[in-house]
């Protein structure tokens, strides 16, 4: 099976390369620059120098595909550059998010989609409450512009799974829950959640197998599957949805 991943260098991005390569699949790992962990695996073709900001980056990775296609294209790349509070949002940085999280998704998936199979499947790495509507239900935090940018990853997934659904390509939006990357402990140190996080966050091998295996459980009677963390529950439960007022 040949798998296209962005974002591979670290955290989940190299546990996902990690879990297909290691039971034989071929893949397609892009980022900006590789690591020692990336470079060691084997199975994998690294493809450096691919900012998913940049539609010419993004097309060089589509020429990376070659005649086989794709069978599994997972978006992953994405930053969370947010500030704590209200009075700190930074537009700019908010665009930032939003460029590398919608908008780098949208770029990937238009340049990789002529090269799939049919009966391929699409991946995006969501982000639990803070990618879905259940923002709605709970005072705010923070982190405008990184669960403004998951949310319209969401909806953008959404319609991607009815317009592919003739091709027999399915879509999930996944939420891997709290991971132990360096992107978390980068919020930690600035001090826009807490430190207990970590008791609960999962190494990125493990999330990468989980995220592997929710991919293989995907088909086109549950696409689009969206809303369910790793260990299946509702990103948005059944009793909160019937609170909010739309």
């Amino acid at each position: 099976m040949n798998v296209l991943i962005t974002g591979c260098n670290t955290g989940i991005g190299l546990g996902m390369t990690s879990a297909f390569a290691e039971r034989g699949d071929h893949v397609i790992a892009a980022c900006l620059s590789t690591s020692p962990e990336l470079s060691e695996l084997e199975n994998v073709t690294v493809v450096e120098g691919i900012d998913v900001t940049d539609g010419a980056a993004v097309e060089r990775l589509a020429k990376e595909v070659g005649p086989d296609g794709v069978d599994v294209l997972i978006c992953n790349a994405g930053v969370n550059q947010d500030s704590p509070g209200l009075e700190d949002i930074d537009v700019d940085k908010l665009m930032t998010m939003y460029d590398i999280n919608a908008l780098g998704a949208v770029r990937t998936v238009l340049a990789v989609l002529p090269h799939m199979k049919e009966g391929g499947k699409i991946m995006f790495i969501g982000s639990g409450g803070m990618g879905t509507l259940q923002v709605l239900a709970y005072p705010s935090t923070g982190n405008y512009g990184y669960r403004m940018s998951k949310i319209a990853l969401v909806s953008f997934a959404h319609g991607l799974a009815r317009d592919i659904k003739p091709r027999g390509i399915a879509v999930s939006v996944t939420s891997p829950d709290a991971v132990d990357t360096p992107l978390l402990r980068g919020v930690i140190e600035e001090g826009r959640t807490g430190q207990a996080i970590l008791e609960m966050a999962r190494d990125i091998y493990t999330v990468g197998r989980m995220l592997r295996d929710r991919v293989d459980d995907l088909s086109m009677d549950t696409s689009p599957e969206w809303n369910r963390t790793l260990a299946g529950e509702r990103a948005i439960p059944k009793d909160l949805l019937a609170q909010l007022e739309f």
